[in-house]
């Protein structure tokens, strides 16, 4: 379950139970293209990570639709899953926010990954970078993940 007090809201879900909002089912977005996905991020509180999320960032935004922050790993992905936002990414979310938050979005429908630091250039990131997204962007939406990566890096 994941909460949000300032909204009243309350995501939950079970393996194979699907995802629930407040009691309503939610499923992602039919977004098809990454032109017209709405994609949230984060950004680590150590100044040298940020300056690589940065760089990261400056890849994806003028691929993508938009770009949101809010500032919860775990609300993210529930946004995805929900439909509000339409992929996310972000370098090393703590566990907790990637364990509700994945599961809620695999439960509506989507895709929720850790790409490990092999699928990422050698010695670019220390601890995984997670992505969620609507399933019909989500492999188009991994690649350029990882071509930001690498583009950080040089």
């Amino acid at each position: 379950a994941v909460v949000d007090p300032q909204r009243g809201e309350t995501f939950h879900a079970w393996l194979g139970g699907g995802a629930w909002l407040n009691g309503t089912r939610v499923h992602t977005s039919d977004v098809a293209s990454l032109d017209r996905a709405l994609v949230g991020t984060g950004f680590d509180y150590m100044a040298e990570h940020r300056r690589r999320q940065g760089a990261m960032l400056a890849e994806v935004v003028h691929v993508v639709r938009d770009i949101r922050r809010a500032g919860s790993a775990a609300l993210d992905m529930c946004a995805v899953a929900c439909g509000r936002l339409d992929a996310y990414y972000e370098r090393g979310p703590h566990w907790w926010d990637a364990a509700a938050g994945s599961l809620i979005v695999r439960e509506a429908g989507g895709v929720a990954e850790a790409l490990h630091p092999p699928v990422l250039p050698e010695g670019a990131w220390a601890i995984d970078t997670w992505i969620a997204a609507a399933p019909a962007v989500a492999d188009a939406f991994r690649a350029l993940i990882v071509q930001a990566a690498r583009a950080a890096e040089d």
